[in-house]
């Protein structure tokens, strides 16, 4: 199970957690479908959105290639672009 908290873990803060659970949403998937997807339970991605468990790097990639985003994209929201014309 990914929930010890050791230094290959990342901690799960409320903006990890929050932009976990919007890439899900954004996917159209289900707690459990992204869970089966990583390998995990239902319970640990509830946790995770939740904030209540750490994610590991492997699991945090996981979601990443599940969600079709990238880790930094979770870890620190995704990057905008501006230029002025």
């Amino acid at each position: 199970m990914e929930t010890s908290a050791t230094p290959a873990n990342v901690g799960c803060n409320e903006g990890l957690a929050s932009r976990i659970r919007s890439a899900r949403k954004t996917a159209r998937l289900t707690q459990a479908e992204l869970a089966s997807a990583c390998g995990v339970e239902r319970t640990s991605v509830t946790n995770i959105e939740s904030g209540k468990q750490f994610v590991s790097v492997s699991l945090l990639r996981k979601l990443a290639d599940v969600l079709k985003v990238t880790p930094s994209d979770l870890l620190d929201g995704p990057r905008v672009c501006c230029q002025r014309f």
